[in-house]
């Protein structure tokens, strides 16, 4: 099995997706065999969105946990507390 570093994947990702060549042709252009090639397009097309916003956390769960834990700190203001009476001019 071929081991390849982000920069060759980056490569495949862009060379896959913008230039009209088949994959098996950009395999041999690269160098790599197609099944690398294969593994390396099935393998970001699932992080893209990870990667791209630094996520490195090993599962959807822990996601979960931080983003209860700091949830509150962005809650949107409740609108009974945004009421503001002037003086004499209080509602009840």
């Amino acid at each position: 099995m071929e081991v390849i570093n982000e920069d060759d994947r980056a490569t495949i990702r862009h060379r896959s997706a913008n230039e009209k060549i088949s994959n098996q042709e950009l395999a041999k252009q690269l160098g790599v065999s197609r099944g690398t090639m294969d593994r390396a397009l099935a393998a970001d097309a699932g992080n893209s969105v990870g990667r791209a916003c630094g996520l490195d956390w090993v599962s959807t769960s822990l996601f979960r946990v931080k983003v209860a834990a700091i949830g509150p700190e962005y809650a949107p203001a409740d609108p009974a507390d945004r009421l503001v009476f002037g003086p004499g001019k209080t509602v009840q």
